[in-house]
């Protein structure tokens, strides 16, 4: 016998089950299907009414990054339907999973997901320093980001206590994809300049769980923020708003440096970098060359062209900026 509870009553139940990175990437789609069934009971609703949420889904999506028209938000809807039609079946409120008669976006082509070239780089310089209100947080960002290769989630979950100044690396950990963090040597200016911006927005003693990315106001940076910069940088460089090969997000920097590391130092070592599961379909022989930190540690050392943080300071190094002016590196 099929139970009644009405669907968005439902659908609060089956946010318990899910993941925080889910929730925290899905909640705009979770709540747009409360909206849609309000009142509704299961046995009320056909394949027809998924397909339209699914269509008005992509036709409103804002565009974040490449997305062909939608596509980006319109997988993101279709997974968390099938999510709570699952449950429901489960849960004896439905009988048949409805949404698995919805078509599953193909996922969009990686190819204008390229990594950066070094004129492109310092176009994204050139726009975060001199376009964004804050230019001495959007650049220690992006050169966080290009050197851990971290996701917008990671930076967002980084702590003080997340700098490693005996390892000379970052933890990378809250919201790793696939729970796939670890430590990432990182150079002794980027240390140096981390310890600083933070203490200075503190304003004096940095607690453990203080929030390396703060705004003058000392508030915690968000994905908006991301979003947000994405956006100037893109209306400061057309050739990175799709007029040329790339649409610019902060997962870029992702590309950029597996790309140069792939090239310089082998797939090995760009896997290690990226932090990817060694059985997500990679070629067995990656099981046999596991990467060290120390060989990760002199690639980087390599690329950056200048000394990386120290793995063996008993003290935290002296504060030194990274500047806001071009690059010699980008």
């Amino acid at each position: 016998m099929v139970k009644r509870i009405t669907i968005d009553k439902h659908i609060d139940i089956v946010m318990k089950g899910l993941g925080d990175n889910t929730l925290r990437g899905h909640s705009t789609y979770i709540k747009t299907c409360k909206e849609y069934f309000r009142g509704q009971y299961y046995e009320d609703v056909y394949v027809d009414d998924l397909n339209k949420l699914v269509r008005d889904t992509a036709k409103n999506a804002i565009r974040r990054q490449i997305s062909n028209s939608g596509i980006g938000a319109e997988r993101s809807m279709v997974f968390i339907l099938r999510r709570i039609w699952a449950s429901a079946v489960t849960d004896k409120l439905a009988t048949t999973n409805l949404a698995l008669g919805i078509k599953y976006p193909k996922k969009v082509s990686a190819q204008k997901r390229r990594g950066l070239t070094s004129d492109e780089l310092q176009l994204v310089w050139t726009a975060l320093a001199n376009h964004t209100s804050d230019p001495e947080l959007a650049i220690l960002v992006f050169r966080t980001a290009l050197e851990t290769g971290a996701r917008r989630a990671e930076l967002l979950g980084l702590k003080f206590k997340d700098i490693k100044v005996s390892g000379g690396c970052i933890q990378l950990h809250d919201g790793a994809k696939n729970r796939h963090g670890g430590e990432q040597p990182i150079t002794e200016s980027l240390m140096n300049s981390l310890l600083a911006f933070t203490s200075e927005r503190i304003g004096g003693v940095v607690p453990d769980d203080a929030s390396i990315f703060m705004n003058k106001q000392g508030v915690p940076i968000t994905r908006r923020w991301f979003e947000t910069t994405a956006e100037k940088v893109r209306a400061f460089a057309p050739e990175l708003s799709g007029d040329g090969e790339v649409w610019f997000t902060w997962h870029l920097t992702r590309h950029t440096m597996a790309t140069l590391l792939e090239r310089s130092a082998g797939f090995s070592i760009a896997m290690r970098f990226l932090r990817h599961d060694k059985n997500a379909g990679v070629p067995i022989t990656m099981t046999y060359t596991s990467v060290t930190t120390a060989e990760l540690r002199n690639a980087l050392e390599k690329i950056w062209d200048e000394p990386m943080a120290e793995m063996y300071s008993e003290t935290r190094p002296k504060s030194k900026k990274i500047s806001t002016s071009k690059s010699k590196k980008l």
